[in-house]
Parts: C-alpha cells; sequence; structure tokens
C-alpha cells in the first residue's frame, strides 16, 4: 500500500502573468475572532487551524508595501495595501474552503536597503548580459522593418546616381515619415545597456543620424552641379545607407521565441522602482485538520496521533529562495515509491505551484499595473514580468504542503534538496507522521510486589498459619503457639493480564489472575484489576489493586496456645487443623510485558539466525 503523491513544479515566482488590479481590494474585518493566518515580511507564518478565516500582515517595516493573496488558480482574494497587525477578510468561494486549498501570500514594494538594491541589480545585469547579442540584433531588425529601411534603401541607392537633380516627392515623402517615427523612438530615458528600450534607442539615434544627413542631402538648394560637389554628395548618401543597413535577419519564430522569453523579464528590470520582497505559502487549515511548521534542514519532525482520514498541512520556514525542493514518500522498510506506483495509494501530497508575482506599483488611488516605458518594438505587445527564476529580495520564505488524507500507517515524507532524495536521509528535513493509534486488546505478563495494609485480619502477612513452639513448657508438654509469619517471597507475583491499550498505545487498563506467587505455586490465589503507563515498546509499569485469597484457622486465633505431649525434639507442632480462605486486599506495583512485541521480537530473532545459518 502505498502513499500517492501528486506533485507540481514548484517555482519561487513563476512567469505566467497573474491579475493584480485589486478586483479584491482589502477590506479590514469588522469582528471579532482569532485570526487563522498570520505572515510577516520575512517570510515566517503562523496558521491556528481553528481560526477565524482572517490574515494578519505583521512587521512591514516602515516602508508601504503591496499584498495579493491568490487561491488555487491564481484567483484573487484580497489585494491592496496593509497595516500591520490589523485583520483583514478574505474573498473566498465554498470551493475554497477545502483543507487541500493553499494562499499564496506576495509582498511588492521598494527595495529598501543596498544589501537588496544590490541583489536586484545583480539579477538584472546577469539577465541582461545573458541576452546581450541577441537582444541588440533583434530589436534593431524590428526597428528597421517597422520604418521600412530594406525598400527605403533601395529608392535611396537608385536616387544616388542623378543626385543632380530634384529627388522624387515620395521619397522625400518616405524620408520623412521615417524620420519621425526614429525620432520618437531615440529617448533611451532609464534604460541601461541590455535591456530591449536601450536596444531601441541605440538603433533609433543611428538611424535618426543617418536620416537627418539624408534628409539634408534631399533638400538642398540649387542640386550639385560640378563633379566634385556630385561626388560629395553621393559619399555622403552611401555613408547614411551604410548605417541604415541590418546587419542580420530573423525568421518570424526567432522573434516570437524572444518576446516570449526573454522580452519580458528585460522589460521588467527597466524599472526597478519595485519589485517583489517575498512570496509565502501557506495552507488553508480548517476545523479538524492539523498544521505543523518544520524548519527547512533540521532533520526529522515527528508527528504523532494524526487522525487516520483527515488532512494534515506542513509549512516549511526557512527555506532559500532558489532552493529546489523534492518530496518523496518512504515506507519503513525504506524502499522509495516512485510517483506512478504510488497514485494507486490511498492519501496524496499536494504541492502547488506559486503563481507569478507581476510588477507593482502603489500610488494614491491604490494597486495598479506598470506598464512599460517605451513598449518593444520587437514585441510590441509584451507585458512586463518577473523571470521564472527570480529570487524576491527577501532572503528566505515559507512553503505549503498537505498531505491530502492521513492513511492508518506511519508515513514518511521527507523534503529534500535536488531533483532526487539520498538512501541516507539522517540529515534530510523529514516529517514522520504517525496515525493516532486505535484502542486494542492486548496480554501482558506481569512481576509485580505485592503487599496488604496490616489488619486484625490476621490474612494482611500472606502467610500459611502454623503452630510455632513458644520454646515453654508446661511438665511433660510443650507449648505450641499459632502464627501467621510474613513470607517476603510471597510478596512476589507473576500475573496474566489481558486489557485494552489506548491514547497511542501510552496507557493500559486491564484485569487478570495471579499464575505464580513466591517461589512456586498460588495459581488462582489472586485477581488484579491494573492501570498502566508505557515506558518503553512492549514494556509498561503497571499499578493497581488486587484480592489474595489467604488461608485462615478457623478453630484459633493468633497467639492461642497448645500443649503437646513432648519436649523438645519428640514435640511434633500441630498440623491438622481446619482452614478456611479469606479475602485479603492488597497493593500492587510491577513491570509488564506485551506478550504481543515478545512474539515479534522472538519472531524477528528466530527469522535473522535462520539467515545466518
Amino acid at each position: 500500500m502505498g502513499v500517492a503523491i501528486v506533485v507540481f513544479t514548484w517555482m519561487v515566482v513563476s512567469g505566467t502573468p497573474v491579475n493584480l488590479n485589486c478586483e479584491e481590494p482589502l477590506v479590514e474585518a469588522t469582528t471579532g475572532g482569532n485570526p487563522r493566518w498570520k505572515i510577516h515580511l520575512d517570510g515566517t507564518a503562523e496558521v491556528d487551524p481553528g481560526g477565524e478565516p482572517l490574515i494578519v500582515f505583521d512587521d512591514l517595516g516602515a516602508e508601504p508595501l503591496s499584498v495579493s493573496v491568490e487561491a488555487a488558480g491564481g484567483r484573487q482574494v484580497l489585494c491592496g495595501r496593509p497595516e500591520s497587525g490589523k485583520p483583514y477578510g478574505l474573498n473566498l468561494k465554498k470551493d475554497d474552503h477545502s483543507p487541500q486549498t493553499l494562499l499564496t501570500v506576495r509582498f511588492l514594494g521598494e527595495a529598501r536597503t543596498s544589501e537588496e538594491k544590490d541583489l536586484l541589480a545583480m539579477q538584472a545585469t546577469t539577465l541582461r548580459l545573458a541576452h546581450l547579442p541577441r537582444t541588440v540584433l533583434i530589436e534593431a531588425y524590428a526597428l528597421d522593418t517597422k520604418l521600412g529601411l530594406s525598400g527605403l534603401s533601395k529608392k535611396v541607392k537608385e536616387y544616388k546616381n542623378n543626385v543632380q537633380v530634384s529627388p522624387p516627392k515620395d521619397l522625400v515623402r518616405e524620408v520623412e515619415t521615417a524620420l519621425t517615427d526614429a525620432k520618437a523612438r531615440e529617448s533611451c530615458g532609464s534604460s541601461v545597456q541590455g535591456s530591449p528600450t536601450h536596444a531601441q534607442c541605440q538603433r533609433a539615434q543611428a538611424v535618426n543620424g543617418a536620416l537627418s544627413s539624408l534628409m539634408q542631402d534631399l533638400e538642398s538648394t540649387p542640386r550639385p552641379t560640378t563633379r566634385l560637389d556630385i561626388e560629395r554628395a553621393e559619399s555622403r548618401i552611401e555613408l547614411a545607407l551604410q548605417k541604415l543597413e541590418t546587419v542580420l535577419e530573423f525568421k518570424p519564430e526567432e522573434i516570437q521565441s524572444y518576446c516570449e522569453q526573454v522580452a519580458p523579464a528585460l522589460l521588467w528590470f527597466d524599472n526597478p522602482a519595485h519589485a517583489v520582497l517575498n512570496v509565502v505559502q501557506v495552507p488553508f487549515g480548517g476545523l479538524g485538520t492539523t498544521v505543523h511548521r518544520i524548519g527547512w534542514g533540521r532533520g526529522k519532525h515527528p508527528i504523532k496521533n494524526q487522525t487516520p482520514g483527515s488532512a494534515v498541512s506542513f509549512i516549511i520556514s526557512n527555506v532559500p529562495h532558489g532552493t529546489d525542493i523534492s518530496v518523496e514518500a518512504r515506507e519503513r522498510t525504506g524502499q522509495k515509491k516512485d510517483v506512478a506506483e504510488l497514485l494507486s495509494g490511498f492519501a496524496a501530497v499536494v504541492l502547488r505551484a506559486l503563481p507569478s508575482a507581476t510588477h507593482l506599483i502603489v500610488g494614491h488611488e491604490g494597486t495598479k499595473y506598470l506598464p512599460p516605458a517605451i513598449a518593444s518594438t520587437a514585441c510590441p505587445k509584451v507585458d512586463p514580468k518577473p523571470p521564472p527564476n527570480f529570487a524576491p529580495l527577501e532572503p528566505r520564505s515559507s512553503r505549503a504542503y498537505v498531505l491530502a488524507e492521513m492513511p492508518e500507517a506511519t508515513v514518511d515524507i521527507l523534503f529534500c534538496e535536488g531533483k532526487t532524495c539520498p538512501k541516507d536521509t539522517s540529515t534530510v528535513t523529514r516529517a514522520e507522521v504517525k496515525p493516532t493509534v486505535s484502542p486494542s486488546w492486548t496480554l501482558l505478563a506481569e512481576v509485580g510486589l505485592n503487599g496488604a495494609i496490616p489488619t486484625a485480619d490476621p490474612g494482611w502477612a500472606m502467610g500459611a498459619p502454623r503452630f510455632e513452639s513458644t520454646g515453654g513448657a508446661a511438665g511433660p508438654e510443650t507449648l505450641f503457639e499459632l502464627r501467621y509469619p510474613l513470607d517476603v517471597r510471597r510478596l512476589v507475583t507473576a500475573s496474566l493480564l489481558f486489557g485494552w491499550r489506548f491514547h497511542d498505545d501510552k496507557c493500559f487498563l486491564g484485569f487478570g489472575p495471579t499464575l505464580l506467587v513466591g517461589s512456586g505455586g498460588g495459581a488462582l490465589t489472586q485477581l488484579n484489576l491494573r492501570a498502566g503507563n508505557r515506558i518503553s515498546k512492549g514494556l509498561y509499569f503497571t499499578y493497581g489493586v488486587g484480592v489474595r485469597f489467604v488461608p485462615v484457622a478457623t478453630d484459633f486465633r493468633p497467639g492461642d496456645l497448645l500443649a503437646v505431649t513432648g519436649t523438645g525434639s519428640t514435640a511434633k507442632a500441630p498440623e491438622s487443623f481446619r482452614t478456611d480462605h479469606t479475602g485479603m486486599l492488597v497493593v500492587t506495583g510491577g513491570l509488564s510485558f506485551d506478550l504481543a512485541v515478545l512474539g515479534t521480537a522472538a519472531d524477528s530473532l528466530v527469522a535473522s539466525m535462520g539467515t545466518k545459518n
């Protein structure tokens, strides 16, 4: 029997656009109650499964920032600029009220420290350098195509052979139109080398210079007549044509690939005033569920008494952004189960990918899209968005996982760094999830120490009555006194207890007879009622009361004297006198061994011995 794992690829921030135009603005909660979620900017999260579906943002700092909360499918349930410590309600649908729902919380704002600014600049520079030649050439080709420089250059070349006459009016209009379009794109603004905007403006400036020179020649009067003036005009036009020449041409699919994979991220970095500060994921929780917080990189976390059939959620805290985590379930045999095999099981670990973090700005009107300053000529309809591997500026975050249905067996869930988990899991972050153990019947073998409170009833000593010599004599007779000597050995008993294990097998309650008293015999002479607490697996400390049936003389009382004919060794103590049994209340404490555990251990020992042989 396996554990089904459904794993969607984890990405700290993906490149899929998400609607962040605040369709669900912040609404401060007006009712009381304990909030279910408390989210911190540093990535830590606290979840009270039984709390009201309210969310609180804490430790946000002095600088304003925006948040967006999304449920399944990236549907926005809250958006805006929160205040620290205030509870807010979420616009939840009926389907959201499920233990398997994961909420994604994104913080967006300005880089606040020099470290954060340096991190943002470093990520931007790395991306720009990686795509610099491709960006420059594609944006230049796109601009040349947009301005129609290929056809224009052909007409200019034809005119170059006859510069002494006035140029055709349609040629002048085409050059003038291309020059106007080029001037509209020659401003680089705050863009830097490697961005689409910068590549576009650099090409536009070169084209603008060439077309301006060409326009002067076309509009110059009078037209050149001398050979020297004609050669000079031809040289200037040839130089302009060289500047207008397209360096490299691209196929439509190459431009499409650039627009889908490269340009959005490059444009996103063009205006770094606001950035993704952190992305945090939390489980929905709810009544009947449990949420456990596990520290990343801190080894094994035992989780006990989980109700079979209920959802168990995990928050993996203190995870560095960019960490690639794989999730696996292993049975106690240590055998690894692949996803295909585990899908046939009866539980599911659900890990949902984080939606993207789209670039936001915060103004007096609330939160809204920040459009790119100047669109890419190659990709005029592209929206800026962060790259798939963009790391938020906060170094660490929390990730959420859900065991959709707790099985009736122990599940080891491994959270490993990398694509697969190692064979040695001693240093792996893992959760050892144990179900609540159902109460069960069992047999215990007890070795106990008994005692009775001294009373007027002579049976408390638990020794058999007998006549013992007083050492005195009455003439030819010897006196014997009836006594109940204390036999310490009879304080020790071996009993069999039939009872009930409960509370994760930690407690025991049962009853049963004594099979052995002292050094031998005494079977069924004591009935016991016991409670117990587990010391270790299969071993309990048991305590309780019992009734010991002890013999008492019916015709004599303790201290009665009896004279027997004879002196010294010739006098024999009376042995034949009537006795009966009386019940004595005894108190017992001892150690009990679970016979089922002992049997399993014996089977294992025999099996191991057989293997060696």
